[in-house]
Formats: structure tokens, sequence, C-alpha cells
């Protein structure tokens, strides 16, 4: 379902492994210190898909943010690599997909102009050799799984158009680095125009 999100990786907008891209319904509900892990850019994976509790990815977040370092980008993919293939992976849980699709209809009408947030005291004092690591991996990683990927993707587009005949991709806005808006692309589980309330719901749905 994520992999189109290698897309935004290449263009800069994400990395692959830093704190989750709020989408902007989630964004206008977060607190202080959640809005501090926007001093960097949103990741694929992250602490977010490896902890259960709110609280430790939280703190987990903010150390991370704090302490950049290789080491730390090295546990989170292995842990995540590990809940993967033990079928328990926190990026899989369909409750929480629907409710990202549920929330983005709520923030249409948000305007595009960047949001403030509160920047974390250390979180741009890394070294300029590790972003430029961090930045290499991401270019590398994400070419060379989507070099993997490209078949069954094509393949996964074909189903989702010869469905219903609509774009098989769609996307929406989330909030990265620097409370920037950018469009993030998935594979579209919902219907055509799911984002377009006004041409599917009734004027009482609308009103609900």
């Amino acid at each position: 379902r994520s992999a189109p999100m290698l897309i935004n990786i290449l263009s800069g907008e994400m990395s692959f492994i830093g704190p989750k891209a709020p989408n902007l319904w989630k964004y206008l509900n977060m607190n202080t210190m959640e809005r501090n892990l926007l001093s960097i850019k949103p990741g694929v994976i992250g602490y977010w898909c490896c902890l259960e509790d709110r609280e430790d990815v939280d703190i987990s977040e903010q150390q991370y943010i704090e302490e950049w370092n290789f080491f730390k980008d090295v546990s989170i993919l292995t842990i995540t690599a590990l809940r993967y293939l033990t079928g328990r992976s926190l990026r899989i849980d369909g409750e929480t997909h629907e409710q990202e699709e549920l929330d983005h209809t709520r923030a249409i009408q948000i305007d595009r102009t960047p949001f403030a947030y509160t920047v974390t005291k250390d979180a741009h004092n890394t070294s300029v050799i590790y972003k430029f690591v961090k930045r290499l991996f991401d270019i590398v990683f994400s070419v060379l799984t989507l070099t993997v990927l490209i078949i069954p993707m094509v393949l996964i587009c074909l189903v989702i158009s010869l469905d219903d005949g609509g774009s098989p991709i769609y996307s929406h806005q989330r909030i990265g680095r620097n409370g920037r808006k950018f469009d993030i692309y998935k594979f579209r589980s919902m219907v055509v125009n799911a984002g377009n309330l006004e041409d599917l719901l009734t004027e009482d749905q609308l009103e609900q």
C-alpha cells in the first residue's frame, strides 16, 4: 500500500526512517511536543511502527531527533523488519488506514500554507556527515526497493484500475519538515473521488 511513498523519499519530502507524517486533521490536534517532531523529515518507518505504547513512541521519537545517529536508524530498520516477518507490524493496521482516510475527508478545505511549530532545541545540531549519509541511504535504498517492487506495483495498479477504472494511486496532504505540506502517495483503497464529499454525500450526510 505504501510503496509509492518511495517517490516522496526520492523527491526529498520524506526520509526512509523518521517520525510519522501527520495528516492535516491529526496535526491540528497535536500537542507541542508532538509538533517538535516536524523539525526533521518524516519517515516511511519509525518508532511509531515499532512501539505499541503512544507515550513510548513520543519519547523515543523525541530522543531520535535530538540524538540522530546511524545506529538508531539501523535499530529501527531491524525492529521493523522483524515485526513484518512475524506479522506484528503496526504499519499494516487496517483500522489505522481507515481512520487516515476519514481524517483526509475532514481536511479537504484547509489551505496550503505551512503551519507554525516549535523547533526542538538540538534538532539541527546533527553532523553534516550524518545528514549526507542519511540522504544517500534514502536515495540508494529507495532506488533498489523500487527496482525490486516495480513489477508488483505495476500489477497492483492494473488490478485497481481494472476494478473501477479509476487512478490506482491517490495522494493526500501530510505535514512534513518545517510544517511544510506535501502530497503523500499511496495505492488507492477508497472509491474513486473519495475526497469529493460534495459529489458523494447527500446534504444531510454532509451536515453530519
